[in-house]
């Protein structure tokens, strides 16, 4: 499919889907600069759809963070959550990125963002409890993250209930 949409671009945006899968492919390989490098080209694309802008910068994100260029990494998170705040991936990148600048709460705050917005996906709760593993002064020191944990709370109990 990739190969099609490189070859045969149907609208402006095909060249750039292509790029977000073949990153992907790289990713599952953990070829992170290749990764990177077909991200990056998609960014740069300037993709019309927001669907392919927000797997773009948040892929990038979450490559860049692999590789430990944490301030870039935030960057292109945040660039996705302007593109899509309803999205939890690039909360969780976000995460990432933060806990790579050692930005503690920041970190927190985003994993707990993330789990709200995604009950489902376990991935940010499970970087959220071995941040406060590791930092439990975090819950104590912070009213806010406090809050914050207990609305996630509130609102995964909720998603959880039946219809």
């Amino acid at each position: 499919m990739a190969g099609r949409l490189l070859d045969d671009p149907q609208d402006p945006d095909d060249r750039t889907r292509a790029l977000v899968i073949l990153g992907s492919v790289h990713e599952r390989e953990g070829d992170w600069q290749a990764a990177v490098d077909c991200y990056a080209e998609a960014v740069a694309a300037a993709p019309q759809d927001p669907r392919v802008a927000y797997f773009a910068h948040n892929n990038l994100g979450y490559s860049l963070a692999q590789q430990g260029r944490f301030d870039e990494a935030a960057l292109h998170c945040l660039d996705a959550i302007d593109v899509n705040p309803h999205q939890h991936n690039a909360h969780k990148n976000l995460g990432l990125a933060r806990q790579g600048q050692g930005r503690w709460l920041d970190a927190a705050l985003c994993f707990v963002t993330a789990t709200r917005i995604c009950p489902a996906d376990p991935r940010a709760r499970h970087l959220l409890d071995g941040l406060l593993a590791s930092r439990p002064e975090l819950a104590v020191g912070s009213e806010h993250l406090r809050e914050e944990m207990m609305r996630m709370a509130h609102s995964g109990s909720e998603s959880q209930q039946p219809a």
